[in-house]
């Protein structure tokens, strides 16, 4: 009797997979542009950059979701203009669910505390709107 193929081996994992729980050891990472209304977010998988008004956020990529379609991200604002008075990070959390994706976030600005969290609404392939704001870069 012929030994299986390896692509008999994976066709079987892969049905295992759906039946039985197996995993078959990769992550899921989220990418592509998400935008909405005052935040944008543009991952691959060597960077992740969050723009919300006036200030653009840059971490390593890629974002790691999790099973039940959440994530984490921390990263730190490019330093152009900052009137803020230096370099902070963003945090942002939130879940995905087919185009759209769910998220909170909130900046650690020295002046906030505890910080005030922001809740928004991206769809894949979406710019993101930053109506009435104008910022100087």
């Amino acid at each position: 009797m012929p030994s299986p193929s390896r692509y008999q081996v994976a066709a079987l994992c892969g049905l295992l997979a759906l039946g039985a729980g197996c995993s078959t050891g990769e992550s899921s990472s989220l990418s592509g542009r998400w935008g909405g209304v005052d935040l944008r977010l543009v991952a691959d998988g060597d960077s992740v950059q969050v723009r919300v008004p006036c200030l653009t956020f840059i971490t390593p990529g890629p974002i790691h979701v999790n099973d039940d379609g959440t994530f984490q991200l921390t990263g730190t604002n490019e330093p152009l203009v900052n009137f803020a008075g230096g370099t902070y990070p963003i945090h942002l959390s939130g879940r995905i669910s087919g185009s759209l994706l769910q998220a909170s976030y909130y900046t650690g600005a020295p002046a906030t505390s505890p910080p005030r969290t922001t809740d928004v609404q991206l769809v894949r392939g979406q710019d993101g709107s930053f109506s009435g704001f104008f910022c100087v870069d």
